[in-house]
């Protein structure tokens, strides 16, 4: 055999090649699980997308409830102070005339 390979080089580029086979199986075995995390991360990102947008929309519809309830306590407050003189010269006029009673 002159020209061509001898067993022990056989086995020897066989054992090799198998090697580097199992390198190559566990790389892409790293590189699938890669993608899988990467999917995952890629959903739980959506959601967590649809969350905020979904807190956004409330927040947004909250925002909105507290001004229509603070220009209802402002409208409320604005009556009660229109109210105040009208109730001193009530008061006034029933003090001056509970004392026209108790003089008389």
């Amino acid at each position: 055999m002159e020209n061509g390979i001898s067993r022990e080089e056989h086995e020897e580029f066989a054992r090799r090649m198998e090697d580097e086979h199992k390198r190559i199986n566990h790389r892409v075995a790293d590189l699938e699980d890669t993608v899988r995390q990467i999917g995952e991360l890629t959903a739980s990102v959506e959601r967590l997308a649809q969350s905020v947008e979904s807190m956004a929309k409330s927040q947004s519809r909250q925002e909105a409830r507290l001004e229509e309830l603070k220009n209802l306590v402002m409208e409320e407050m604005k009556q009660n102070l229109q109210e105040i003189p009208r109730m001193i010269r009530y008061h006034g006029l029933l003090e001056v005339s509970y004392m026209k009673e108790n003089i008389i």
